[in-house]
């Protein structure tokens, strides 16, 4: 696999002192690292494996990943979906790598409003979530 395939996304922090990288493994699964901004160090690295529904036939084609700073330079969030049963918004520290999980069959989307509000639609309501 080339690296130009397995490199999914790529973002910058807020003040662009750090780059996180969703990257696409061999075995089909994913993990998402953050760099330094001049890729010289490795701070982290997150595994994430899709579940079995989402790698029918030995693929991954329908699970995606989106992955967006959040909020300041120490928090990222991740929404992703094997776009068939499971739907996940994952909040992540960037320096001591927890993270905090939301799995919810009816999540479709997700944004930031003025750095202050994060905005979850769902299959039936929208839920906005006072971060500060």
């Amino acid at each position: 696999m080339s690296p130009s395939r397995s490199i999914r996304c790529i973002r910058v922090n807020p003040s662009g002192s750090q780059l996180g990288l969703v990257i696409k493994n061999k075995n089909d699964t994913f993990r998402i690292t953050f760099y330094s901004i001049d890729l010289t160090h490795s701070l982290i690295t997150i595994p994430i494996i899709p579940s079995l529904s989402s790698l029918k036939d030995g693929r991954s084609s329908d699970f995606m990943l989106y992955l967006s700073s959040f909020i300041d330079d120490r928090w990222w969030l991740v929404i992703y979906s094997n776009g068939i049963h499971e739907q996940s918004l994952l909040l992540i520290d960037n320096q001591t790598g927890k993270s905090e999980i939301i799995i919810d069959n009816s999540i479709l989307n997700a944004c930031m409003l003025d750095e202050q509000y994060l905005i979850v639609r769902m299959k039936q309501t929208m839920l906005i979530y006072d971060i500060q």
